[in-house]
């Protein structure tokens, strides 16, 4: 050290007003390229369409026995309660198409029900 008298302040800090010393081996753009967040939904790929009805019903089952038990993994609580809920949108969606196309089917062996 020469004759300075140096402060209790770290030598990274920069004067009043002056602008802090940048690192030698961070260039300048890449410390202003803004940072995308990250989007881990998008980098997973969706789950795929159940089957059949009762394989949705076996995959809500087994979603909701790891809620119950509280062995789901908190980094995949939400993706699970997500596809939880994909399930049940799709399990209500049959049940209803299955319901008109049960009553079609009973309206079709009832030829008066046609002119009542």
């Amino acid at each position: 050290m020469t004759g300075e008298a140096r402060s209790g302040r770290d030598d990274a800090e920069a004067p009043c007003g002056a602008a802090p010393p940048t690192d030698a081996a961070v260039a300048p753009a890449a410390l202003a390229a803004p940072v995308a967040p990250v989007d881990e939904a998008a980098s997973v790929a969706p789950d795929p369409e159940p089957a059949d009805y009762a394989s949705a019903v076996a995959e809500l089952e087994t979603i909701v026995s790891a809620l119950e038990r509280d062995d789901l993994d908190v980094d995949k609580l939400s993706a699970r309660v997500a596809r939880g809920a994909a399930l049940l949108r799709w399990c209500r969606a049959r049940l209803g198409a299955t319901q008109l196309e049960v009553e079609r089917i009973v309206a079709d062996l009832d030829p008066d029900a046609r002119t009542r």
